[in-house]
């Protein structure tokens, strides 16, 4: 004889054993696509940096919406001013970023 509300709970358990690996599944999607966003734009800083004839190290921070959006950034190293200044609006403009959130040492 079949035990119906045997089976009932072991579905239940599959179920919820599938929640958690779509979760994972998800989670593993969102960290993978923030890393690839936060390097591509740091790339992207650096080749208009290095355009400007600056040499500096970037480095960005994304949020948790989705897709991930860059909302700050530090940069360090060696830059003219007027370079900076260009630099700045073009973080700004180009990429979102605004000046109050973009730290330069």
């Amino acid at each position: 004889r079949i035990d119906f509300e045997q089976l009932q709970y072991q579905f239940n358990d599959v179920a919820a054993g599938s929640s958690t690996i779509i979760d994972s599944g998800i989670n593993y999607a969102l960290t993978e696509t923030s890393a690839i966003i936060k390097a591509k734009t740091e790339a992207y800083i650096l080749d208009k940096a290095a355009s400007m004839g600056a040499t500096l190290s970037v480095e960005v921070s994304v949020d948790d919406s989705y897709p991930p959006l860059p909302t700050a950034v530090i940069l360090k190293g060696q830059v003219a001013p007027y370079a900076k200044e260009r630099l700045t609006h073009y973080i700004a403009d180009e990429l979102g970023i605004p000046e109050a959130r973009q730290v330069w040492n």
